[in-house]
This record gives structure tokens, C-alpha cells and sequence, in this order.
């Protein structure tokens, strides 16, 4: 499977955004241009999206549990993914989706 330009974007999110700043709807908003690239009705793009995102976030706990000399920042990377993993769908996100 290739990397396409919206795999490379989706990616660039995770390593541009501080985490600190992480969020299913700050990661709608930057992919906003590709949003509608998902055909199909309204319902099915909101789940590509969030298994997209979910999936960003699980590499994630997989690359910085595999390295065991964990810093700082691979720990606030770990916390962070893990708590929006676990988080459920956020209502902002719902309403960002139903305005594109």
C-alpha cells in the first residue's frame, strides 16, 4: 500500500500540533481540504474520520510503548493519545463535520 498525500498530512498533524494541543476536531479542522474525499453519505465520512484518527492515535501508543527509555515527551505523547483513544465522540466534532 502506498502512502498517499493525505496519509502524509494526516501524520504531519500528530508531528507539527504540540501535543498538548491534540484533538479529534484539531485534526478535522487540518484536514478540512480532504474531508469530502470520503464518498458516500454524511454518516459513513464521519466514521472514516474518526477510525482514521483512531488509528493515527494507536500507531502512536505503539511507537512510543515500543521504546522503553521513554522521555518526557514520549510519555505526554503516550498520555495523550491513550486519553483521546479512550475518549467518545466529541459533540464539536459532530457539529465541525455537519458544516463542511
Amino acid at each position: 500500500m502506498s502512502v498517499t498525500q493525505i496519509d502524509l498530512l494526516m501524520n504531519s498533524y500528530f508531528e507539527r500540533t504540540p501535543t498538548i494541543e491534540w484533538s479529534y476536531v484539531g485534526f478535522l479542522e487540518a484536514m478540512k481540504p480532504y474531508l469530502n474525499s470520503v464518498q458516500g453519505p454524511q454518516d459513513k465520512q464521519k466514521s472514516v474520520w474518526r477510525k482514521r484518527f483512531l488509528t493515527l492515535l494507536t500507531n502512536i501508543l505503539v511507537d512510543e510503548e515500543d521504546q522503553k527509555t521513554q522521555n518526557d515527551n514520549s510519555k505526554t505523547r503516550f498520555e495523550t493519545a491513550t486519553y483521546l483513544v479512550q475518549q467518545q465522540h466529541p459533540p464539536e466534532a459532530t457539529r465541525f463535520l455537519e458544516n463542511v
